[in-house]
């Protein structure tokens, strides 16, 4: 488990107990060893359990929150093997290379970087600047920015704004629950006009 909400992991553990199932924790049982970053943003992780040690894996997905994802899957893998599975380090690689998520934190564009993110609560635009902290320090952010009408916005906005240098407010045309620039526009206001 990668649960780190004190009330979530609570009400797992008491779960597990019920059903005398094992819980694994991320930090405790299993660990990420180790973290390197290329160039390229390239990620690859070390993450060891118990019973194994897992060298060099890649993890295409973007953010540190994806490395933790990454090593859940490991461990769980892990799980797999002690129960018989033949699953060797090779096929993990070429599957944790085959991993896809459409709009989160997809780069669309390299020079300049595009990043493509649907972040719709609080803890994805957590993640989102979590991921483009790794980025370099020098670089020029621009957001743009719309939102539905079911979402958290002012949260989000309060998490985005401060990463970004740019702001470009927009709204979905076709999206009946897209919320338009003129209600966004005094949010994105009250969140950065100092009193």
């Amino acid at each position: 488990s990668g649960l780190d909400h004190v009330d979530a992991l609570s009400m797992v553990e008491k779960t597990c107990a019920e059903r005398v199932a094992p819980l694994k924790l991320l930090g405790r049982d299993i660990q990420i060893a180790g973290r390197t970053i290329d160039e390229s943003g390239r990620v690859e992780i070390d993450v060891t359990t118990r019973e194994a040690t897992f060298h060099k894996m890649p993890i295409l997905l973007r953010g540190p929150h994806q490395s933790q994802n990454g090593a859940l899957a490991l461990a769980a893998i892990n799980e797999l093997r002690q129960l018989g599975w033949k699953l060797n380090d090779d096929d993990l690689r070429n599957g944790l290379n085959q991993v896809a998520w459409p709009a989160r934190v997809e780069v669309i564009t390299q020079k300049p970087t595009i990043i493509v993110d649907a972040a719709h609560n609080w803890e994805s635009a957590k993640a989102l600047i979590a991921t483009l902290a790794e980025g370099p320090p020098d670089r020029k952010n621009v957001l743009i920015f719309a939102a539905t009408k079911d979402t958290d916005i002012s949260g989000i906005l309060r998490q985005l704004l401060p990463a970004f240098d740019t702001i470009i407010l927009t709204r979905y045309v076709e999206n009946p629950r897209g919320v338009s620039i003129a209600e966004l526009h005094p949010l994105v206001e009250a969140i950065t006009t100092k009193p």
